[in-house]
């Protein structure tokens, strides 16, 4: 599997240039030497969603983008099928899937992937058992963890906004210890984790009044040694650039102001830099 701290490239939609922050993301990735490019033809910016998965350097997983919260005929219309990109870099071998996937559920690394249970949601005609005997062939080992279905934001069951990987044993979960409606949620994943013999940190905020997107903070992009965290300009964005200094210590940590995308989410919300970046490993 090729992981994030592997890849040497980065993608996104062209669509992100009409946003305020471009700019300043353009200016960070000149400056920390990142190789970057837009890709044309997209119906959003949520690049990772809808781009296929690499998982050997000359071979890419292909699946079903058709996510269950896109489904009026206006919402269908941002729909982007990245086989109609026309500016692709070389992809030498495409393996299909027909399960209906959303990319910013997949968190990989090298022998491994952590989803949500939303994948069995969105695929209702297959049993449990055969979407993750797919899965499998897919990926490999399959890591399935529960996600806030009662919670209205969390409506795209993502785990990229969930929990990251540190190596291949331990893993950083998001500060759902800030959250006390989210304790069922955090005692789940843990049990999920420990039964899988995975360890974990946790991120915290010591502030009186949490904001409402220090989700973002996880929602970082890691492109080889450097991980580019977003900035939402609140007391908490100095605490996430320490504690992710201190556990990712052999890495450049790279604040970007992202508050602009944070905020245009609207009915489409919970996306931050892994969801509107596609990186890959390219000679």
């Amino acid at each position: 599997m090729i992981t994030d701290n592997e890849t040497n490239k980065v993608y996104f939609s062209k669509r992100l240039t009409w946003y305020k922050c471009w700019k300043e993301l353009r200016r960070i990735l000149v400056e920390a030497n990142i190789d970057f490019d837009l890709l044309e033809n997209t119906n959003d910016k949520w690049a990772r969603d809808y781009m296929p998965i690499q998982v050997e350097k000359d071979k890419f997983v292909s699946y079903v983008y058709n996510p269950d919260y896109l489904q009026s005929e206006d919402d269908k219309k941002s729909i982007t099928k990245w086989s109609n990109i026309p500016n692709l870099p070389p992809m030498s071998e495409i393996v299909d899937t027909k399960l209906i996937i959303d990319g910013g559920n997949v968190i990989k690394c090298s022998d491994k992937v952590i989803m949500t249970n939303k994948i069995f949601k969105e695929n209702p005609s297959l049993t449990e058992r055969q979407v993750k005997e797919e899965l499998e062939r897919l990926f490999g080992d399959i890591i399935i963890i529960p996600w806030n279905y009662n919670d209205g934001w969390d409506f795209c069951g993502h785990a990229d906004g969930m929990v990251r990987f540190i190596d291949k044993d331990y893993v950083l979960l998001n500060n759902f210890c800030d959250h006390p409606s989210d304790k069922w949620l955090l005692d789940e994943i843990k049990k999920v984790l420990r039964d899988k013999h995975i360890g974990f940190n946790e991120l915290h905020y010591d502030v009186k009044y949490h904001g409402i997107n220090d989700w973002a903070y996880l929602n970082f992009l890691q492109v080889g040694n450097k991980i580019l965290m977003p900035t939402v300009e609140k007391e908490e964005d100095e605490l996430a650039i320490k504690q992710l200094s201190d556990i990712y210590s052999d890495y450049e940590i790279i604040p970007v102001p992202l508050l602009s995308i944070v905020k245009a989410n609207g009915k489409y919300g919970g996306g931050a830099l892994n969801c509107i970046s596609w990186n890959i490993y390219q000679d």
